[in-house]
């Protein structure tokens, strides 16, 4: 007798998750509502005819709860008919003007998409030139650190030299930008016509500690172009993140609307 116990088990089963399924699994309108409901009232007149054909002697309250027993699972299986019927044959009969809307709406995003993903090259391409730009002031300021300090111990005349320099780090560290500009052109200037080889070198000097005095406070300072550079890049791949999942929403639904004009699966 076990294979009837497991056959019961197993039409119990099935009979419940069919159910879940019939009741979970669909969105519905009213017109497909109104058809499972016919279902319903031609599964409960089936069931008790077949009560009534099955069960001719027994009492009135017997053939009813044996009709109500045998409606459940057909009503099941008949609206899960119903209902994928319905939903393969509207399915292929989108709302013109709906589909046209989704399609609208994923052009739209793409376009959007692609216009930040333009952006955000632009920005890493903007991002490469100012971290190349503070690459080469970094390694001109240690050239020019480096150039100042062989000339200042060279000679045997280091004390005298250190002095000099001191000297024209505190008479350029007054100056404005402007002012620090000025004087490396007023020296270029000089240096194009000095003819002493130990005044020309002095020269070059001054204005190596001007250039490296404009170095060190250009350097010194936040690189404000280089913060606004990463809040926009920041900004532009949140955009780009939103973007997709509104793209993958808009899919999603366009998908699940082809198949639910009437009912369809969730």
């Amino acid at each position: 007798m076990w294979y009837i116990a497991l056959g019961t088990v197993l039409v119990i089963w099935l009979v419940i998750a069919g159910a879940v399924n019939l009741a979970t699994a669909y969105r519905y309108t009213k017109a497909s509502l109104a058809g499972l409901a016919g279902v319903f009232v031609c599964s409960a007149a089936l069931s008790q005819w077949l009560a009534r054909l099955s069960l001719p002697a027994s009492s009135g309250l017997a053939r009813v709860v044996v009709g109500v027993v045998i409606t459940i699972p057909v009503f099941i299986l008949g609206g899960t008919l119903l209902v994928e019927v319905w939903r393969r044959f509207q399915g292929g009969k989108p709302d013109i003007r709906q589909r046209d809307t989704w399609r609208d709406r994923e052009t739209e995003c793409l376009g959007t998409l692609a216009e930040v993903e333009r952006e955000l090259e632009q920005l890493s391409a903007r991002q490469r030139e100012i971290e190349q730009e503070n690459r080469e002031n970094l390694d001109r300021q240690w050239r020019l650190r480096a150039a100042v300090e062989n000339w200042e111990q060279g000679g045997g005349v280091a004390r005298i030299r250190a002095t000099k320099v001191q000297q024209w780090k505190e008479e350029l560290a007054v100056l404005s930008e402007e002012g620090l500009a000025a004087r490396e052109k007023a020296l270029a200037a000089e240096i194009a016509v000095a003819s002493d080889p130990v005044r020309r070198e002095q020269l070059e000097i001054q204005k190596s500690l001007s250039e490296l005095e404009r170095l060190t406070r250009v350097l010194a300072q936040p690189n404000r172009s280089l913060d606004e550079l990463k809040h926009r890049q920041a900004s532009a791949i949140a955009r780009k993140e939103s973007l997709r999942q509104e793209l993958v929403r808009i899919r999603q639904e366009a998908q699940e609307g082809r198949r639910r004009p009437g009912s369809g699966r969730r």
